[in-house]
């Protein structure tokens, strides 16, 4: 007997943006597969969001205050914006009601402590009181029940196949953009074939796809999330128990989806212990298996990334099995020079020609950042604490005019050539090269200057928190797509530059994590551009470091510029 099939209320995005007609098939119409595109249904998505987070605002959603139309107060997206397929904002942080545990339980935070049971609510933080309504249901870790027709390794869920659509297709850049045998390929390919036949890396893939959707409707950990990372824990020590599973390439991708997507969720001091099981799993690791240079090469981009969140060195593992796939080398040996990102730029500019989506003055301020950063490289090669490094305060504010963003007479010719995702790229290098200066201190009018012309005025500086308010609008305006079609590296400096003036962990962490999608579709095993990346971040930290010594040690006052990080 045939299995029962699911259909979709409505028709998927691709067949719906061409005018196609397409026959609602679940997890993907016939359509999306003839022509092997990803397959993505925005309606049956919000309606399994809906399903996890059954709470009310006491405020319109944006979209429905703007047109001045009544709204349903539903969260995370009104009825309204779900009928017209509207963008659905609300200004307001969650607050969940725990009236409904059982006595004696609590419900797990973002850091992942439980929340005591006769607290009442869990108070994010707010300017305003918030007041929502309760849960329809007890919040448990109870799942829905399983349905058949799909050859899962576990028990199929209802939310199952959207979760799984989810993590193909939204969770990475779309296909088409990617480069050809790239992470975010593999991904969708080689890691899910295993998933598919593992219990445990399975479980660990609907976890991140579940973490992915908490983190963009900026929620605590919903029951699906919690309830599929409590699994691939539990499976994960069975297999660790085993010799003959504990070092195969299903363990492995489970620990490394649990330490990644923790770090997504901002549970630094979880996903850092996940990171630690990690590091023992890689001791079991054969170095004969299937798919295992694309997985290795995951898991050293991975570490380099929790080295740029915490203050600390890339711990690289030094085993046998690892030697053949590149793990054994040390940390100077990761790229040439710190300027090599921004090179990566003007490089990938220069070979558009025409299309270039770059101004001329973008181009001379980069090439100018590039002249700043090659005269104190030395910075890479020290520590903090060594007296013959030069720091950029040494520097006069003269020698880096170049780098002031003005508006030429060729910008003005090229206006009518740009588009308005174009003009917003280049603001967003505009407003990452004022963070670059204001954090380096040189002047505060140096740093007005990467953003506006030079002329006499009064006014004060630009604080660097509104500039980075402003680059966190304009980066979510432009997508992924667009930047990988003209800039890939520019949108990874521009989140790099724009982490390491933040002023606390959580959104020094959510901007190096904004630059994942890219840097996923497109490195290779090389992870040339990730190791880039990781020295010129490590030579901002440094300099950064050193301007704000010299700063107390010269002024006797604390430095005007952002504070320093704080540690993990």
């Amino acid at each position: 007997m045939a299995a029962p099939t699911s259909h979709a209320l409505r028709s998927c995005v691709a067949c719906k943006s061409k005018k196609r007609q397409c026959d609602k098939l679940l997890p993907s119409c016939s359509r999306c597969i003839r022509v092997e595109q990803p397959c993505l249904y925005m309606g049956y998505m919000e309606l399994v969001i809906s399903e996890r987070c059954e709470v009310k605002s006491p405020f319109a959603c944006l979209t429905c205050k703007k047109a001045k139309r009544p709204c349903s107060n539903d969260m995370p997206r009104c009825s309204r914006c779900t009928r017209l397929d509207l963008a659905c904002e609300y200004n307001v942080k969650l607050a969940y009601i725990q009236n409904t545990l059982p006595p004696g339980e609590g419900l797990p935070s973002r850091d992942g402590s439980l929340i005591a049971p006769m607290t009442g609510a869990i108070s994010l933080p707010y300017t305003e009181p918030v007041t929502l309504r309760p849960y329809t249901e007890p919040v448990t870790l109870r799942v829905l029940e399983p349905t058949p027709g799909h050859n899962y390794p576990i028990e199929d869920r209802t939310y199952t196949s959207s979760l799984i659509n989810h993590f193909c297709s939204y969770s990475f850049v779309p296909i088409s953009s990617t480069v050809r045998n790239s992470l975010a390929v593999h991904l969708r390919t080689a890691w899910m074939r295993h998933a598919m036949v593992d219990p445990c890396l399975f479980h660990s893939t609907l976890f991140s796809a579940s973490a992915h959707i908490d983190n963009l409707h900026n929620v605590p950990e919903s029951r699906q999330t919690t309830y599929h990372s409590m699994q691939t824990v539990r499976l994960l020590r069975q297999k660790l128990e085993d010799p003959i599973t504990r070092g195969n390439y299903e363990t492995a991708a489970a620990a490394l989806a649990l330490a990644l997507f923790n770090m997504r969720l901002d549970r630094h001091e979880i996903a850092l212990t996940h990171r630690s099981g990690l590091m023992k799993v890689l001791e079991f690791l054969k170095g004969d298996g299937l798919h295992l240079a694309e997985l290795v090469s995951l898991i050293k981009m991975m570490l380099l990334v929790f080295s740029m969140i915490a203050p600390q060195d890339p711990a690289f593992p030094l085993w046998d099995a690892g030697a053949a796939h590149g793990l054994v080398y040390s940390t100077p040996s990761l790229a040439p020079t710190p300027s090599g990102i921004l090179e990566s730029i003007l490089g990938r500019d220069a070979l558009a020609g025409d299309t270039s989506a770059l101004t001329s003055s973008a181009r001379s301020t980069i090439q100018g950042i590039i002249n700043y950063i090659v005269d104190h490289s030395q910075m890479t090669h020290g520590t903090t604490h060594d007296p013959q490094i030069p720091t950029p305060h040494a520097r006069p504010a003269e020698a880096v005019k170049d780098t002031t963003i003005l508006q030429s007479s060729s910008d003005i010719g090229q206006e009518s050539q740009h588009t308005a995702t174009t003009r917003d790229m280049n603001k967003c290098l505009q407003y990452a090269a004022t963070l670059f200066h204001h954090m380096l201190g040189n002047s505060q009018q140096t740093a007005a200057a990467a953003i506006t012309p030079r002329v006499t005025t009064t006014n004060p500086p630009p604080n660097s928190r509104d500039e980075l308010l402003n680059l966190t609008r304009l980066l979510r305006s432009v997508g992924f797509t667009a930047w990988l079609q003209h800039a890939p590296e520019g949108y990874i400096w521009i989140c790099l530059t724009a982490a390491a003036s933040a002023v606390d962990t959580n959104s020094r962490s959510g901007f190096i994590m904004m630059a994942m999608p890219v840097l996923l579709a497109l490195e290779t095993t090389e992870l040339a551009v990730t190791r880039q990346a990781w020295v010129y971040f490590n030579w901002l930290e440094r300099a950064r470091n050193l301007c704000h010594q010299q700063s107390v040690e010269e002024e006797g006052s604390p430095w005007a510029g952002p504070v320093l990080y704080q540690s993990v």
